[in-house]
């Protein structure tokens, strides 16, 4: 793990802060140290102490926005500063990924980030984008969404990628004009083998598959309802197109996801790290 800690949203998720403290608990018990944020009586003396948190009720990019001190923004603040390593939040899709944006800003060219996952499919996992972030995405946003996850997928170590758009059939004029558009401008990027039908992704035709955050949240909430999940499931999505490592859990994640995230997040910035000194 990084010298630097994990920070943690205690303050995430529909059981907080009961799951986050279980995370906790097994987090140390194995020796690993994360930071925490939340309310000071919650957080220790080397907390990070949020005095307002966001609820899953509330409109959460006008919540992060207006309350600078809330939980999930201090966390991103802490990734910004380098005090944090990275930071996993249990919170609501919108307001971890406003967090992120409004402490971290955005990777050059980056309009809008996006939210990376894996699935389950025959013979291993499929990285699915968007899976939540951005609900109506153009041409121009799913060519962004699927270099984002290509660049991800090769730091992660995966040597050549290969990359489907989701679409209701794999001829070259099948989908709306976006996705067609979107179609001609990843002709241009490497490993990209064209339309993938979900029946081709679930067979493990491609090692990312791109999609407009709407459908990819539906195909995602449709397999967690039809399918158990695995014990090596990843236990939260990552935001691509911010400088930073940001983890969005489940908003039912458990203390044992949790956990597993933390881990996940310290993973991925040590083969970053590994990257970059390669």
């Amino acid at each position: 793990m990084s010298s630097r800690p994990v920070v943690l949203d205690l303050m995430g998720g529909d059981a907080a802060p009961s799951a986050a403290l279980a995370a906790v608990d097994l987090l140390r018990a194995e020796g690993v140290d994360v930071l925490l944020s939340g309310p000071a009586e919650l957080v220790g003396a080397d907390g990070l102490v949020a005095t307002s948190h966001v609820t899953m009720a509330e409109d959460p990019v006008a919540a992060v926005r207006r309350r600078p001190d809330c939980s999930v923004r201090v966390a991103a603040r802490a990734v910004a500063d380098g005090t944090a390593s990275a930071m996993v939040s249990a919170g609501s899709t919108g307001a971890v990924v406003t967090a992120a944006r409004l402490e971290l800003g955005r990777r050059p060219g980056v309009r809008r980030p996006v939210l990376a996952v894996r699935i389950p499919v025959a013979g291993g996992s499929t990285l699915l984008v968007d899976a939540g972030a951005v609900p109506v995405a153009d041409a121009a946003q799913l060519y962004r969404a699927a270099t984002l996850g290509r660049q991800h997928l090769l730091d992660a170590g995966h040597p050549a990628p290969t990359i489907g758009l989701l679409n209701v059939g794999t001829e070259a004029n099948k989908g709306d004009p976006e996705v067609r558009r979107a179609r001609r401008l990843l002709e241009d990027v490497p490993g990209f083998v064209g339309n993938v039908e979900p029946g081709g992704l679930m067979a493990g035709t491609v090692d990312l598959v791109v999609t407009d955050g709407f459908t990819g949240n539906i195909l995602l909430k449709t397999l967690e309802a039809v399918a158990p999940r695995s014990a090596d499931e990843d236990a939260a999505a990552i935001i691509l197109g911010v400088p930073g490592t940001v983890l969005v859990a489940h908003g039912a994640a458990r203390g044992t996801d949790l956990a597993t995230a933390v881990h996940t997040a310290a993973g991925l910035v040590a083969a970053r790290t590994r990257g970059t000194r390669g």
